[in-house]
């Protein structure tokens, strides 16, 4: 991705403006990061992208959200919507976050037949308009989905993460690991509960750990340190911010993250 300050190299005052030299890329300090939500409501519960953009702004990054959001949309009805492509069209984004429905990619066969060609197609879009996509990988419901033969989350999350990633690797895109991460996290602190009542849908605390994975993807900087501002309790907030950071700075190669 592109902010990544531990790498930054060179720091520059110029007629009194401060600016960056990196070996990735020029960034100006007071840069705008414009970042677009396709998905559903998985996105939208919690209000998720004000959620991201304050981290960010904690941090000191100045973000620009919008979304492009329906109850239960699938990836292919984004790629079918003139709504849709319109949205990516409308600006110079810097990320596009693609979310499928939560349980398409388990569904026998709805992985390669469905998933792949829908993003494939929403890809290129964004592509077309010079800015990034990354997969939004969700989560497993609380209790699995039993009659497609998930017991339990865990099972349910392994397999959501084995269409993600196989996604990313066709396509060459990033993979936000949401749902790995909430699994790591239940695995140090197993009642630490993630699910709205429906047990699909994150509460509070779910929608916060999204955006700190959110937050550790595109700027590849830990959330670490920003204080508890939804009040989540200071010991939970700073456990969700680290063990997000984990997740994804220690295996950026297996979220395909450049």
């Amino acid at each position: 991705m592109r902010f990544n300050r531990k790498i930054l190299q060179v720091l520059i005052l110029s007629s009194g403006l401060l600016f960056f030299v990196s070996s990735q890329c020029l960034v100006f300090a007071n840069d705008l990061t414009r970042v677009l939500f396709v998905g559903n409501s998985y996105v939208f519960f919690n209000d998720l992208p004000k959620i991201f953009a304050d981290i960010a702004g904690y941090k000191g990054y100045e973000v620009e959200t919008s979304t492009a959001t329906g109850p239960g949309w699938t990836l292919a009805k984004h790629a079918s919507s003139l709504e849709t492509l319109s949205k990516i069209n409308s600006k110079r984004w810097d990320y596009v976050i693609i979310q499928e429905q939560s349980t398409l990619p388990v569904m026998k066969d709805q992985c390669g037949d469905r998933m792949l060609p829908a993003a494939s197609k929403l890809v290129s879009a964004i592509n077309k308009k010079g800015a990034t996509p990354i997969l939004f990988m969700t989560w497993g419901r609380r209790d699995g989905l039993k009659e497609n033969g998930f017991k339990d989350f865990s099972s349910m999350q392994n397999e959501l993460s084995v269409c993600y990633l196989r996604v990313a690797k066709t396509l060459k895109v990033a993979v936000a690991p949401i749902g790995d991460t909430w699994l790591n996290a239940k695995k140090g602190a197993p009642l630490l509960d993630f699910w709205n009542p429906d047990n699909s849908h994150p509460n509070l605390t779910g929608s916060y750990l999204a955006a700190c994975v959110l937050y550790a993807v595109i700027f590849q900087d830990s959330p670490e340190g920003i204080g508890d501002h939804l009040n989540l309790g200071k010991t939970k907030a700073g456990y969700l911010q680290k063990i997000a950071a984990e997740t994804v700075l220690n295996d950026l190669k297996r979220w395909h993250i450049k």
